[in-house]
């Protein structure tokens, strides 16, 4: 992302970022489904919760998956929104898993989530569970909006064993992430939230 200009907006980004770099496994004991704004499934082994002012949507998954373009082996259980806009755009926030997975995290990568060249990666390796960030942006007009600007969109890969866990954070808007601090707030909720879970 050489030559991109140091807007407020793209230092909110990268702080984002930063925060997908964490990763939980944890202990479960209750059963499959929702609790208070958590989602923990035991068919696909995650859990994740969200602020108030986000919801589950349980129709556009498939939209959704269309949108990460991960590919037919992936499953996508789970898409969260907001139950408002914000600069002219709806985030979101899917998860997605694929079984059998028998490559290392870098070719996922780059198979997988990498949309160009100037994307921003990182991988985390250590026992039992490898953690990999990237941060993509592209210029869209916002809805009604005057003019374009960057949008980003920010995947949370893991892979442990034989399955690989995709959080994205996608459709965030560089004014909103200016003028919301709830937007950054929530999303890096929702992304800290996230863990692989034992049953």
């Amino acid at each position: 992302m050489t030559g991109e200009r140091i807007t407020e907006g793209w230092s909110r980004a990268l702080s984002l970022y930063e925060t997908t770099k964490t990763l939980s496994v944890v202990e479960h004991s209750y059963t499959n489904g929702r609790e208070r704004n958590t989602f923990v499934s035991r068919e696909h082994g995650f859990r994740i919760s969200w602020p108030n002012g986000w919801g589950v949507n349980w129709s556009l998954n498939g939209f959704y998956k269309r949108q990460v373009a991960l590919g037919g082996s992936v499953d996508m259980p789970l898409v969260l929104i907001p139950d408002s806009l914000y600069g002219g755009f709806r985030p979101a926030v899917a998860v997605a898993t694929e079984v059998g997975v028998n490559i290392d995290i870098e070719t996922y990568i780059s198979r997988h989530i990498r949309s160009g060249e100037d994307d921003l990666v990182e991988v985390i390796r250590s026992i039992g569970a490898d953690l990999g960030s990237v941060l993509h942006f592209f210029h869209l007009r916002p809805f009604k909006g005057p003019s374009h600007e960057r949008v980003f969109s920010i995947h949370k890969l893991v892979l442990t064993r034989d399955k690989a866990y995709i959080v994205t954070a996608m459709h965030i808007a560089e004014n909103a992430l200016v003028r919301n601090d709830k937007l950054k707030s929530d999303l890096e909720a929702i992304l800290n939230s996230f863990s692989v879970v034992n049953f």
